[in-house]
């Protein structure tokens, strides 16, 4: 196996700068929205002068899209790290839904913006980061579809198709953060959990007390 290497020490200052150029301009974007933030802002914030960031990153826009591009990796490697924990179906996708929500509440302010005024940027742009955004959806979705295909294959869960079905309990999530999303950050770890707990009872079991 070969052995990663070891990054020197201007290339982790480098990349420190980065992230912390990220960090400010997530902060910024939220607090201004898209159209009001400034590059000399978010320079600012991070303690830099607006040049360096100019080394890092072309334009706003450009800035704009790499958080974006962060933001939904983050969420592709969320998925693989919850799915890792736990023997079956059901525990993994109790795991990822609650890490999922976590995420979603600690980084409100920025998906409150994406969904506000991600058509602030221009038009070929905005294309582009559709379809990265739409490709990392793919990716998240394949990463619950083989957690569901390995119990279809183990006679745990009914033979139905694990992209479909993958697809309902990802909007179901979805639904339940875009419901709350103005208040999530008030919500607690228990009431997180609680509904993450309903979520999976609902797509596990069902609605219906018929027999």
């Amino acid at each position: 196996m070969m052995r990663e290497r070891k990054l020197t020490r201007k290339e982790r200052e480098r990349l420190s700068r980065r992230n912390d150029i990220i960090q400010a301009a997530r902060h910024i974007f939220a607090k201004r929205g898209y159209q009001d933030a400034t590059l000399e802002e978010i320079a600012g914030t991070a303690e830099f002068g607006k040049g360096t960031i100019y080394n890092y990153f072309k334009s706003k826009e450009h800035l704009f899209c790499a958080i974006l591009d962060e933001t939904f990796d983050d969420i592709v490697e969320l998925g693989k790290r919850s799915t890792e924990i736990g023997l079956t179906a059901r525990e993994k996708l109790r795991n990822f839904a609650v890490r999922g929500m976590r995420y979603y509440r600690e980084n409100r302010d920025f998906f409150i913006l994406l969904m506000r005024e991600a058509n602030q940027v221009h038009a070929e742009t905005r294309n582009k980061n559709i379809k990265r955004v739409l490709e990392r959806l793919d990716d998240l979705l394949n990463v619950i579809a083989a957690v569901i295909s390995k119990d279809i294959k183990a006679g745990k869960i009914k033979s139905f198709d694990a992209i479909g079905i993958s697809n309902i309990f990802l909007n179901m999530v979805h639904g339940f953060l875009m419901r709350n999303m103005i208040h999530l950050e008030d919500l607690t770890d228990g009431q997180i959990e609680a509904a993450a707990d309903l979520i999976i009872s609902v797509f596990f079991e069902g609605i219906s007390n018929e027999g």
